[in-house]
């Protein structure tokens, strides 16, 4: 059972003023969400590292307010974005190469690739992916993000057909809408679904591109391939993609 008290109790709306929320998310937030709060937000006293020290906290007014208590605890980090562990301490985890590279590279760039960002370094890189995955040349995007609404515009765009997949990330979305092109979107992780929305959506398109995981296997996206072979055969390009 939720017990305690809430901020919001004596609150009314004040003339001349909009609401905020509606009334499902201030109902939430008046009822539900101070009243359990301490499970959020928790703040950290360490380098948000592979492990941190989290700060407990505690409420003498039934969550109005919390209040560290001076105790710690010491975490395992599994709700990061630190993919390659430089939100830790750079001067332990990669002083030397850090320093070697502000010796030969003191400035930042602060402009994009395409304009004044391209420096040699991004050029080797470039090409050591492309020996790496087998191909002739490849390109190195400074965030994911951008890969994917930068990337699907260039091989979309009016008259191409983009297969989604409903729970697909806000970057392929956006990119999606940004090549103007038709898009229809399939049940995530359903095989099924996605033949029946291909089979009924791909006739005199010029491209098909299935963007997403149905399965992460690639059996399943050979699969999914085999699927579509006949549902294309009328296509006037057959191409197919899956990211």
């Amino acid at each position: 059972m939720i017990t305690g008290m809430t901020r919001y109790k004596d609150k009314t709306k004040k003339k001349g003023y909009g609401i905020l929320f509606s009334s499902w998310e201030s109902f939430y937030t008046r009822r539900l969400y101070h009243r359990i709060q301490d499970c959020w937000n928790r703040p950290i006293c360490s380098a948000p590292a592979s492990r941190f020290t989290l700060m407990l906290r505690e409420s003498r007014d039934n969550n109005r307010s919390l209040v560290t208590t001076g105790e710690t605890l010491e975490c395992i980090n599994v709700g990061s974005y630190n993919y390659l562990g430089f939100a830790d301490d750079w001067r332990i985890s990669c002083r030397k190469e850090v320093m070697a590279g502000l010796d030969q590279w003191p400035l930042g760039l602060s402009s994009s690739r395409a304009d004044l960002g391209s420096t040699v370094l991004h050029e080797e890189l470039e090409r050591e992916v492309a020996r790496f995955v087998g191909k002739e040349a490849a390109v190195v995007f400074g965030m994911g993000y951008d890969t994917n609404a930068s990337v699907i515009p260039t091989l979309m765009g009016p008259g191409s057909l983009i297969i989604s997949d409903s729970l697909n990330h806000t970057s392929i979305v956006n990119g999606a809408r940004a090549a103007e092109a038709n898009i229809r979107v399939f049940k995530h992780n359903d095989p099924a679904g996605l033949e029946e929305v291909g089979a009924g959506a791909c006739a005199g398109v010029a491209s098909v591109v299935a963007i997403g995981y149905v399965c992460a296997c690639v059996l399943l996206c050979k699969m999914h391939y085999v699927i579509f072979a006949d549902v294309l055969s009328h296509v006037h390009h057959r191409v197919a993609y899956a990211i």
